[in-house]
């Protein structure tokens, strides 16, 4: 998800545009959907939303240490406004994450804290698996069978299968 400014980004398919609070999501000049964070403790930093299917991939992240309800995933279905999951506490605070198949690749770390890139089930948000890394992941991306993973000092190329 590369975007223009803080407010307003997009994918290969949809402009997101916040305003007030509120994330609207269009396709060309139509707006779909407008999508309210259901607590203030739902905070987006910055450019990290998917729509699929009519179901929404978005993140809380909170800059600073590990607290309760902070740095997750989670998943909405847009036309029957319900929360579908919701990941673990610390599991995402990247700059990105990626959808490939039915995992969503993110990455959470901070200063004296553990640096993990996690593996989560797209239709569930539980945790697949865990990679330990140097760094907190900073910037993630997919090419062929390859993930590369940018860190404050340190690059990874980590050879992915997906089903």
């Amino acid at each position: 998800m590369i975007g223009e400014s803080w407010d307003c980004f997009y994918d290969e398919n949809y402009t997101y545009q916040w305003d007030d609070g509120k994330l609207s999501i269009f396709d060309g000049e139509n707006c779909l959907y407008v999508l309210e964070y259901p607590t203030d403790k739902w905070y987006v930093n910055g450019n990290n939303a998917r729509l699929e299917n009519g179901i929404f991939y978005g993140a809380s992240v909170m800059n600073g240490y590990a607290q309760p309800d902070t740095c997750f995933m989670f998943a909405y279905d847009l036309e029957n406004e319900k929360l579908l999951w919701r990941s673990a506490d610390q599991t995402y605070n990247s700059m990105n994450f990626l959808v490939k198949g039915d995992v969503i690749f993110c990455g959470y770390g901070f200063t004296a804290e553990d640096d993990y890139l996690y593996q989560l089930d797209k239709n569930t948000g539980e945790v697949i698996d865990r990679l330990p890394l140097k760094k907190m992941p900073d910037l993630m991306a997919v090419k062929d069978d390859r993930l590369y993973v940018h860190t404050y000092s340190y690059d990874y190329v980590i050879g992915i299968i997906l089903n």
